[in-house]
């Protein structure tokens, strides 16, 4: 029994408090009152410390962030003079974009040039950022020489885990042909002024073109390192050397024609950018 009378008790308590509650009326909750009530007569109109200016003016100049302005660029990644066992030639990599961290035309160019004559691939992109460190590509490409030809062309550009800068695209002509191409590249820096940059280049088509000497399948790798020296961060001369493999049938071809299926270029030249 002395068990059960605190319990008898502790609900006795409950019922008392519950009728005391029931009994309450209940607060007034009066904000004007909380907050400092009415506005003084002399209060301080924020307005008057603005002028003439208001937020929803149109002509009021705002703040632009970075992401927000407009940047161009002139590259020009190498522009060398390239020797051979039998001959020497110029070739160049140019690239140009103007546009916002989002979004950019992006111009490009590569060849080469010899006996006064200058094969190159021309591309047009918008480019647009999908990622941090990815864009889309969508354009078109452009091929001049002894023959020409347009593409459609698409693909991805960007840095890969590890920093390596990756450049995939695909391309299709009026005829349905198809042509990819892979570059993957890195900056390996000894110091603030000495790069060593590695080079490699998959070129593959889905059909044979006689015209310009490609085969279905692989038709073409380039490996190339080159040695720069930063004289400034923008400017850096250097020398280098490039292996370069036909395969299948574009080797198949080059030998028909009297050429060779693999040679070792040696290079010297000049990459800069502003």
């Amino acid at each position: 029994m002395w068990i059960k009378k605190p319990i008898y008790v502790a609900f006795l308590a409950l019922a008392v408090n519950h009728q005391a509650w029931s009994q309450t009326e209940p607060m007034e909750h009066n904000h004007a009152t909380m907050q400092g009530g009415e506005i003084a007569a002399d209060a301080r109109d924020p307005l008057d410390y603005s002028g003439t200016l208001r937020y929803n003016n149109s002509s009021l100049k705002r703040l632009h962030l970075m992401d927000q302005h407009t940047y161009k660029a002139l590259i020009v990644d190498h522009l060398e003079q390239v020797f051979t066992d039998d001959e020497a030639h110029t070739a160049f990599e140019i690239k140009a974009w103007i546009g916002s961290d989002y979004n950019k035309l992006q111009l490009q160019t590569e060849g080469h040039s010899e006996d006064g004559k200058t094969e190159a691939h021309s591309e047009v992109y918008w480019a647009h950022a999908i990622s941090a460190y990815w864009d889309s590509l969508i354009g078109a490409r452009f091929d001049s020489g002894d023959h020409t030809r347009e593409w459609l062309g698409f693909g991805i550009q960007g840095l890969a885990p590890y920093l390596f800068y990756t450049s995939a695209k695909a391309f299709v002509n009026d005829q349905g042909r198809v042509a990819a191409e892979l570059e993957l590249k890195y900056e390996l820096m000894f110091s603030q002024d000495i790069e060593l940059e590695p080079k490699i280049k998959a070129t593959l088509y889905s059909e044979k073109d006689a015209a310009f000497g490609e085969g279905a399948g692989l038709a073409e790798l380039k490996t190339a390192l080159r040695l720069k020296y930063h004289i400034k961060p923008e400017f850096a001369p250097y020398i280098g050397v490039e292996w370069q493999n036909l395969f299948g049938e574009t080797a198949d071809m080059a030998k028909q024609a009297g050429h060779s299926t693999g040679d070792t270029r040696y290079l010297i030249g000049l990459s800069f950018w502003y």
